[in-house]
């Protein structure tokens, strides 16, 4: 919904800065998605008359003009709009204009002809996106005046996410009345008083309802001996701000109230409706019908049409028909205004792929009691612009008529439910401020009866959320009752920062995030079988949505599955968020960072071929991510596999007071991943979210570069094959003294030479000291303090490299 700042300042006279308005909204929960600056403070651009037109020598879609900008000046312009043509009354920006976006007017000279000025489109002005012909003014407007003076104000255009809940804020008067509301300030409603003739619109018009259910209520006004014309350019301009497009005085009104009241309406050419007659009835098998943009949809029984005697004439609350179309040469103008059932509309809108602001209107629920309001304004608009009587009294069927809701409310039920104190009387200004109406039956209870236009107010629970929204939701934030744990903050800035810079690190290292739903099908958490109690979902929305999942890795498996069934074979995902599981009954949670690899471990070229995936290449995803995110000590242990894993082990960083387990890793099992109907092995890594936060990002420590040169040595051991090389890398730092600066495996051999259930790791240590260079001897007892620590820890023994 778009609507404008002048255009609310009418209604309600604030004083809120653009910026502030839109805060101010968005606190309301009508989220403003952008606001835009629109007009400008124009200088140097005039009204002008185009006197002469011709076609500039040699170019197909040049123009070279002579326009008269007043005070006995021609300007010798050339223009490439289509539509330029003599006689016309135009906007000129002469040399040394500037229009928006800092584009100035300059002399120019175009295929050999001189131009000194532009004759400038809406778009150009800032006035609108339309730019496909120049701006066309009226001709009463005099020559050589600023353009400022008729038109160009400043203003901004706010576009607000309206919900499915609130069709009364499709309108300026309803956006104004939330902010009457909250301010305080007085709502002002634009004037719907008429003058009639004698002549009864009764005695020309009669309204039939065949189908009451789907039609409460249809008024039908009479206007006789009006004159079609272009709307004035004030109403042109906020119809083309808020994106409606100006089409004559007649019909341009009814878009206008549509915006300003909230109620859609439509005119018919009245000499075509035959009689008179309106019938409100359901379509015919197979009905004949043309709506206004030419098309014929396929009627059904359960659409709405808007008939005569003899045909239909409107899709009902959707859009008007071709044959009664207002046209150039009427005179006599049929005013229709009713209120639809929203399904109805809903349902043909969507099966006959029909939208318009009508249907977004009624399909949500429109305001039944507004009825005669908008009708009437409509009536004094079209009289002001386009002339004419408008017969006397409203034809108005309502055989439904709307009934006022009561609903009680409790003011000690508000404040225990908000968790503070707000006096009644403050209640009571509150939901008046809105349109209800209060009556206090004592101090305990009072009465409170929701206005026709607001449909969500039903129960006792949405008046109190009213309360809330406009004493407003910041001033509540204190009233915390009771407090849940978290182990993971998110709302703290610099968790914030480390979050992001985490993504950043993984997003470089080639993986994409995927978001997926924290809730899970049941049958998603019978194919992954984990320790834990499922956390359930007590009414859901549907069954796909039963469970919140346990991990990451249930709903990265299922990403990775629709990747691979949509022709992605190499797949590299992963995701930052909640798991949950039950104890006892209560429900636990925490974040998580997790990732799943499958596919090649990289793409084939012309250097080498690529090779599928296997356990190390998600070891050193997991080293390289470390390593970006300062997060020292990282190590793996291979044993106590999580259940879901074929073969994998914990992550752990090493800390003053011990290992600390970080996350898991390793290769999803087979039979696992086929029941997510993946073929290929799938290597995935999970890490504990308020961990990762706490440990990493922290300062490194700054240290110069070596002064003196360091000692190597190479060192092979042969051992059991079951030994890891993380229990050698251990036992190698430990022993290696404090000038060990660096351990490298660099060989892993098994075969000829060595036993079959052994293997043999071969190991580049450098040594190191700050202040001196190591001597020969000094580097040797620290490979033989190694090497004796080895045989006798592991019984692996020393084996000579050539």
């Amino acid at each position: 919904m778009k609507v404008s700042y002048n255009w609310l300042r009418e209604f309600v006279e604030f004083n809120h800065t653009p910026d502030e308005l839109a805060e101010l909204l968005t606190w309301l929960g009508l989220e403003v998605d952008s606001v835009t600056e629109v007009g400008a403070n124009w200088t140097d651009i005039v009204v002008g008359k185009v006197i002469t037109c011709s076609p500039v020598p040699k170019t197909d879609h040049l123009s070279h003009c002579t326009v008269d900008v007043g005070e006995n000046e021609n300007l010798s312009i050339v223009c490439g709009a289509p539509n330029v043509g003599r006689d016309q009354i135009v906007p000129v920006a002469r040399v040394g204009a500037v229009l928006p976006d800092d584009f100035k007017i300059t002399k120019r000279k175009l295929r050999g002809v001189e131009s000194y000025g532009m004759i400038c489109s809406e778009k150009e002005l800032g006035l609108s996106d339309e730019a496909a012909g120049i701006m066309i003014l009226p001709h009463d407007w005099d020559i050589g005046t600023p353009l400022d003076q008729y038109m160009g104000q400043l203003d901004y255009v706010f576009d607000i996410e309206v919900t499915m809940n609130r069709p009364d804020c499709l309108s300026h008067i309803g956006i104004a009345r939330e902010i009457s509301a909250v301010t305080r300030l007085k709502l002002k409603i634009p004037s719907n008083e008429v003058n009639e003739s004698d002549e009864p619109a009764s005695d020309y018009l009669s309204v039939e309802i065949d189908a009451p259910n789907k039609c409460p209520r249809y008024a039908a006004r009479l206007i006789k001996g009006i004159k079609i014309a272009p709307s004035p350019m004030w109403m042109q301009q906020r119809l083309e701000m808020v994106g409606v497009r100006p089409i004559s005085n007649v019909v341009d009104v009814t878009n206008y109230v549509m915006l300003e009241v909230g109620h859609p309406l439509h005119a018919f050419d009245s000499n075509l409706v035959q009689d008179g007659r309106i019938i409100v009835r359901t379509a015919d098998e197979d009905e004949k019908f043309v709506t206004l943009d030419s098309k014929e949809p396929q009627l059904v029984k359960s659409d709405l049409l808007i008939a005569d005697e003899n045909r239909g004439i409107a899709l009902a609350g959707v859009m008007g028909g071709l044959n009664t179309e207002i046209q150039d040469d009427t005179t006599d103008v049929l005013l229709e205004c009713a209120y639809f059932e929203p399904t109805g509309i809903r349902v043909t809108s969507r099966d006959r792929a029909i939208s318009s602001e009508s249907s977004r209107r009624f399909e949500r629920g429109a305001d039944p009691e507004l009825v005669p309001f908008a009708i009437e304004r409509a009536a004094r608009l079209i009289k002001q612009l386009a002339g004419g009587q408008i017969c006397q009294g409203i034809v108005d069927n309502y055989p439904k008529p709307w009934r006022q809701k009561k609903i009680n409310l409790r003011p000690t039920r508000v404040n225990k439910l908000l968790g503070i104190r707000i006096q009644s009387y403050k209640m009571k200004n509150y939901l008046t401020g809105l349109g209800c109406k209060v009556e206090v039956v004592d101090a305990k209870n009072c009465t409170v009866n929701p206005p026709s236009w607001r449909h969500d107010l039903t129960r006792e629970v949405d008046l109190i959320e009213e309360i809330a929204r406009i004493h407003g939701y910041d001033r509540i934030g204190n009233a915390v009752t009771s407090r849940v744990p978290l182990s993971v903050n998110v709302n703290n800035e610099n968790q914030r920062k480390k979050i992001n810079q985490i993504k950043s690190s993984l997003t470089e290292l080639g993986l994409r995030e995927a978001i997926n739903y924290s809730l899970i099908p049941a049958s998603e958490f019978d194919k992954f079988p984990v320790r834990v109690e499922p956390a359930k979902v007590l009414n859901p929305l549907s069954e796909d949505m039963a469970l919140l999942r346990p991990s990451l890795a249930v709903s990265l498996l299922s990403a990775a599955e629709r990747n691979i069934r949509a022709g992605v074979d190499d797949v590299r995902l992963f995701e930052w968020g909640k798991c949950f599981w039950s104890v006892n009954g209560k429900i636990s949670e925490e974040y998580r960072l997790g990732g799943v690899i499958c596919g090649q471990s990289r793409p084939d070229s012309w250097l080498e071929k690529s090779r599928n995936t296997k356990i190390h290449d998600i070891k050193g995803v997991i080293e390289q991510f470390a390593h970006l995110n300062k997060l020292d000590n990282i190590r793996f242990i291979c044993y106590d596999v999580i259940e879901y894993l074929k073969y994998g082990g914990k992550i752990l960083t090493k800390q003053k007071n011990g290992d600390i387990e970080i996350g898991w890793f390793g290769q999803i099992h087979p039979d696992i991943a086929e029941r997510f109907n993946l073929s290929i092995p799938v290597y995935m890594f999970e890490f504990i979210g308020s961990r990762l936060l706490e440990l990493t990002g922290k300062i490194p420590i700054h240290r110069p570069l070596p002064r003196y040169p360091a000692a190597t040595r190479d060192l092979a051991f042969v051992l059991n094959s079951r030994t890891d090389a993380q229990t050698l890398d251990e036992i190698i730092w430990k022993f290696g003294g404090k000038n060990l600066t660096d351990v490298n495996l660099f060989d892993l051999y098994s075969g000829e030479g060595i036993d079959k259930d052994q293997k043999s790791l071969a190991y580049h240590l450098t040594f190191r000291d700050n202040v001196r260079t190591l001597s020969d001897s000094e580097v040797d007892q620290f490979i033989d303090r190694i090497v004796k620590e080895i045989e006798n820890k592991v019984g692996a023994s020393l084996r000579s490299i050539k």
